[in-house]
């Protein structure tokens, strides 16, 4: 599975793909108690063989998809940069707003587009970044003078850790956890060493 996540991170459009495959077969087998049946042996059998094909059918898309040569990287990167002004809809005018949100639908639309040439890519990521540029504030107060977000230095965010990974704090309480039971053990053990004594 971590193949397929690898390969719908590069080209999104494959994620259709990926989510067809996990959604056709089922995780509930015919058992008894806590052994599987043979038709659930069979079915799980089946569904394996599922799998595989599937994994090779994506493999063979996304094999595709590399061999066109075409680099997404820079629209995954004007996306990524134009993603957090979609919540600040009500800091821009209207008119320059919705320019910016078609841009932005159109650019991932080309993302996913397996189709999609060098050139669309190019044009898609250059017309989000220019109506990104072209973005106006919402005069609050008229004497402010007008913030254009493309003037204010990007954040590169390749870094930050990602939404939901958990994976350093479940390795602290792990060891915390079972650094604490370790000690208990050793509390009862020198107590029942002194109660014996």
């Amino acid at each position: 599975m971590n193949k397929l996540m690898l390969m719908t991170e590069e080209f999104p459009q494959l994620q259709a793909d990926v989510d067809a495959l996990l959604n056709s077969f089922d995780t509930r087998y015919e058992s008894k108690g806590y052994y599987l049946t043979d038709s659930g042996k069979q079915e799980i059998a089946k569904d394996m063989n599922t799998v595989h094909d599937g994994i090779a059918k994506i493999t063979e898309k996304y094999l595709a998809l590399k061999g066109t040569g075409v680099n997404r990287d820079k629209l995954l990167q004007a996306i990524e940069n134009a993603k957090p002004l979609l919540s600040e809809k009500d800091l821009y005018t209207v008119e320059s707003f919705t320019a910016f949100e078609a841009a932005y639908q159109e650019a991932e639309k080309a993302l996913k587009d397996a189709n999609s040439t060098q050139e669309d890519l190019d044009k898609a990521a250059d017309a989000l970044v220019n109506t990104q540029k072209a973005l106006v504030k919402v005069d609050k107060d008229p004497s402010a003078p007008n913030e254009n977000p493309s003037d204010k230095p990007s954040v590169d965010h390749s870094d930050d850790v990602g939404t939901g990974d958990y994976t350093n704090l479940t390795v602290a309480f792990t060891v915390l956890g079972i650094s604490a039971i370790g000690g208990y053990i050793l509390y009862r053990k020198r107590k029942a060493m002194t109660n014996q004594e």
